[in-house]
């Protein structure tokens, strides 16, 4: 038998039966019975986390002591001047040496967010450890927790305990091996930056190569690079980036924790080759006086018999005018041979490679002669006077127009045009191959001379204004030839390919001619 409820609203006629009236009547009391149980029953209370960590947050870390018995004691502290957080390993007398602020603040927080969960525990609960270590952070107040590492390892994780304020409990987390590793004696190195050069190189400001004579010096000035020694010349951008990237690619493959004396090292002549590495710093941003931290990095004698390893001595100081403090090091490393005899010293390795440092678009023109005199002279032409022996060429719309005195000025040949440009193309804007730096010599006993020199060419800014003065000559090279172009003291080389006609240009016009020089024979009534 049924019960129907009948209803108009929305003008639907709703039907229930009596076996689900029962259903829902038996549902209703169930959640009735079950909220008064839960409203009478005393609320278990959670095990709260414990905030075991003072920080991860750097700046508001004083510092961290770590002690891990029986011997290890060590500590970690900023500093001011070189913005670096640093180890000092007391228990090894071991020399200062910055630690990496990712790894500082990666392990962290990798172990504060390792934490599982709070156990209540008594003394000797604890399964035995490997070693148990001390952190001391350092703050607005000073927390100590104490890590037990144990010795199991599953699956690349390891299982710590870590105390908490309350002596009875305690966190156990699982932390990836590589990290707990860090917590026990023989990891503490980890901490540590091991590269030579542990410094960023975004404030580096100089550098030196004395790996070899002469020592290269590469200077900034704001975003440009200056090579100033063994001479003074702007610098290849793209070669200075290979450098830096040399640099902070070196890492030590060993840490040598009782070094053998200076001369077993083979650090103990004056003549050691070295890498210096200058970077400006502040004490605080709004400093207006700059310091610069010099790392040094000495390399000695090979560190094993096969010769694959080589001893390197790092060493840090920060100079204020004549005030040198010392930062960090000396610390001895073995460093790869291959890494180390990659870098670069030849001094025209840095040098810009492009012969002309100006523009293509501002060289609005050049003169050349027969070779010959000294390579540093650029003449002081004053109004219109051009010397006898020179022709100049400037640009005259899309072509060039030729001063060849006493002939009057007249337009270079249609099918000389592209040749003037090939020319100023190859001073000011084709890279050469490879730079030859000659220093300490003088200019006239390097210079290219006949019959290999071929022409003097002098770039002009301005019509009558000279810049730069280059000798171009046609030399050999093993079985082939290659040009070459002389700049006071300093020679590029690059391809003959596709420069054939532009060299025989030159020849034409600066070659042996009835009666005396050609450098007037042009087309367009320039004879």
């Amino acid at each position: 038998m049924e019960s129907c409820v009948s209803g108009t609203g929305h003008g639907r006629k709703l039907t229930v039966t009596r076996k689900g009236l029962l259903i829902l009547l038996v549902v209703t009391l169930g959640l009735g019975l079950a909220t008064l149980v839960v409203l009478r029953s005393p609320v278990k209370a959670a095990n709260a986390p414990v905030d075991w960590l003072v920080t991860t947050d750097l700046q508001t870390l004083k510092g961290l002591e770590i002690e891990m018995p029986p011997a290890v004691r060590a500590s970690f502290s900023p500093d001011r001047s070189s913005g670096e957080w640093l180890l000092r390993r007391e228990d090894l007398k071991r020399p200062v040496w910055p630690v990496g602020q990712s790894n500082l603040k990666g392990l962290l927080r990798l172990v504060q967010e390792s934490a599982g969960r709070v156990e209540e525990t008594r003394g000797g609960e604890v399964p035995a450890a490997v070693g148990e270590t001390r952190l001391l952070f350092r703050g607005s107040d000073d927390i100590q927790r104490v890590i037990s590492v144990l010795p199991d390892a599953i699956g690349g994780f390891v299982t710590v305990a870590i105390s908490s304020d309350d002596p009875k409990r305690h966190v156990i987390a699982r932390l990836d091996a590589s990290v707990a590793g860090t917590l026990t004696p023989g990891g503490i190195d980890a901490w540590r930056k091991l590269a030579p050069l542990p410094r960023e190189g975004a404030d580096t400001t100089a550098l030196t190569l004395a790996l070899r004579r002469p020592a290269v010096r590469i200077v900034r000035s704001e975003a440009k690079w200056t090579v100033t020694d063994p001479v003074k010349h702007p610098a290849d951008h793209e070669a200075m980036g290979v450098l830096f990237a040399q640099l902070s690619s070196l890492r030590a493959a060993k840490l040598v924790d009782d070094p053998p004396d200076a001369a077993t090292l083979g650090v103990d002549d004056p003549t050691t080759p070295t890498i210096e590495v200058w970077s400006g710093v502040r004490r605080n941003p709004t400093d207006p006086d700059r310091g610069q931290i010099v790392e040094r990095v000495r390399l000695g004698a090979p560190a094993d018999v096969a010769r694959t390893t080589r001893f390197v001595v790092v060493e840090a100081s920060l100079e204020e005018g004549e005030t040198r403090t010392e930062l960090w090091g000396p610390v001895v490393m073995v460093v790869e041979t291959d890494r180390l005899a990659a870098i670069d010293s030849k001094p025209g390795r840095y040098i810009a490679k492009r012969a002309v440092d100006l523009p293509t678009p501002d060289a609005i023109g050049f003169a050349f002669r027969p070779p010959g005199g000294t390579m540093g002279f650029i003449p002081a032409w004053g109004g219109a006077a051009v010397p006898n022996d020179s022709m100049v060429v400037v640009r005259a719309g899309e072509g060039f127009n030729v001063l060849a005195p006493p002939n009057p000025p007249s337009a270079l040949a249609s099918d000389e045009v592209d040749l003037a440009k090939g020319l100023i193309t190859l001073l000011c804007e084709t890279p050469a191959r490879r730079v030859e730096v000659h220093a300490g010599v003088g200019d006239e006993a390097l210079e290219i001379d006949p019959p290999a020199a071929i022409a003097d060419v002098i770039v002009c800014q301005r019509p009558m204004l000279p810049v730069a003065a280059a000798r171009i000559g046609l030399v050999q090279e093993g079985a082939g030839s290659v040009i070459a172009v002389r700049t006071t003291s300093m020679t590029r080389y690059y391809e003959v390919t596709g420069m054939d006609k532009l060299v025989a240009w030159l020849r034409s016009k600066t070659g042996p001619a009835v009666g005396g020089s050609a450098v007037g024979a042009s087309g367009g009534g320039a004879q």
